[in-house]
């Protein structure tokens, strides 16, 4: 496993001498409400969750029954533990629902958590907290890779989201080798949590009724009052579902008015560039995924297509510029953003650059599309060899400045 102490020593240079990429937002953009990843949060976001219990082998392919590869090689197989806290003096229920970045597809469930606890469990198995059934989070696997998205959300009615602010949350992927060495590695990032704007002095907190809108039919957008139902009257031809606004859209029906913070206008990822011509090769992976999302999904419909710009700059503060689209999901080396399978001529190739690190800066396009603000949140995974670190990225501004929010829509099911 790759210590962050070894890793923030070599890049300690980096950041000082980047820093003042990282200052040079508008005062507006410090003190507007952003995404969090060490105070807690009412809505948490892990975008990778990977599971694969089957395994794979070095050259790619599947590993046998009995669990070995050609040659002796290991087979490695996956699995991410999910990290759950209640830091409220008051128990706790939480809505989740895990995001099939391939099939695109979602799983929903939901969980109880007593006062000050906190909870685990691998995402491949799953978790029963209460052990009736009655709220859990499903199985993954054998092979899963996407998202998880939890909110706080009222003990009597787990479909609706509370005015409250009580969870911490970590994944942590760890990667098992069979074989003579046993080779174990993880790598943990922190979720990414936003906070409602307005807390409820109130205990238990109250719940955001506001939340509750039509989903589809005649009146999608309208208040309605029976989460999950189709027969809402409310709601003719469509379902009563909860509509999270992370930020305000004035021309937006349904997010006119934010009850989440926004999310941010800019990505900052300071990196190593890509070196593949000794061993042990260090390359980065970056997972993206966007912040607005309907749920349930509809696999044959992807959501709008997002542009994200990028601005890469060296050690001499030469820069350079690229972007790529995101729909549902997508992780990706940062030496295919430019030059899918020629890495050497990428310009995150550190041959390239002929600077050993550097920062890039990412930046959603907004578009025409006038109902959402198209806004996109990161982690990232260093590979030094056979070791790995995950971190997040730095966060500037907020997309509410240009009034343009974001949205989460879903239909409670379990």
């Amino acid at each position: 496993m790759a210590k962050r102490g070894w890793r923030g020593a070599r890049v300690a240079g980096l950041a000082v001498m980047l820093s003042w990429f990282c200052t040079s937002g508008s005062s507006d953009a410090q003190t507007a409400p952003s995404p969090t990843t060490d105070t807690p949060a009412g809505y948490l976001v892990f975008p990778k969750i990977v599971v694969d219990t089957l395994g794979v082998c070095p050259d790619g392919s599947d590993c046998s029954r009995d669990g070995t590869c050609a040659n002796a090689q290991p087979c490695e197989k996956t699995d991410t533990v999910i990290q759950l806290t209640n830091v409220a003096g008051y128990a706790r229920s939480v809505h989740c629902s895990y995001v099939d970045g391939s099939e695109w597809r979602v799983r929903n469930g939901g969980l109880d958590l007593t006062p000050k606890q906190p909870a685990a469990w691998n995402a491949s198995t799953g978790v029963d907290v209460r052990g009736t059934g009655a709220k859990k989070l499903p199985p993954l696997g054998p092979r899963f890779t996407g998202e998880l998205k939890c909110v706080q959300s009222d003990p009597q009615d787990v479909a609706v989201p509370t005015r409250a602010h009580d969870l911490n949350g970590k994944a942590t992927i760890i990667r098992v080798a069979g074989g003579p060495s046993g080779r174990v590695d993880a790598s943990s990032y922190n979720a990414i949590g936003f906070r409602p704007k307005e807390v409820s002095p109130k205990e238990p907190p109250d719940i955001m009724l506001s939340s509750l809108k039509c989903q589809g039919g005649t009146n999608a957008g309208g208040a309605c009052t029976r989460p999950g139902s189709s027969s809402d009257p409310a709601c003719p031809g469509g379902t009563c579902g909860v509509t999270m606004c992370l930020g305000a859209t004035a021309n937006s029906r349904e997010c006119a008015t934010a009850n989440y913070g926004g999310c941010a206008t800019i990505l900052i990822l300071n990196h190593f560039f890509d070196q593949e011509v000794s061993q042990p090769f260090t390359t980065t992976r970056l997972t993206l995924v966007p912040c607005s999302e309907d749920l349930p999904l509809d696999p044959a419909v992807l959501p709008p297509s997002t542009v994200v710009q990028l601005l890469v700059f060296n050690e001499f503060e030469q820069r350079l510029s690229s972007s790529m689209r995101l729909n549902c999901y997508r992780e990706v080396q940062l030496s295919d953003i430019d030059s899918p399978g020629a890495h050497r001529f990428s310009m995150f190739n550190y041959a390239v650059q002929g600077t050993l690190v550097g920062q890039t800066r990412m930046r959603p396009v907004l578009g025409p599309d006038t109902t959402t603000g198209h806004g996109v949140l990161a982690v990232a995974e260093e590979f030094h060899g056979s070791q790995s670190a995950a971190f997040n990225l730095n966060e500037q501004g907020s997309d509410e400045l240009r009034n343009k929010g974001d949205f989460v829509r879903y239909v409670p099911s379990f």
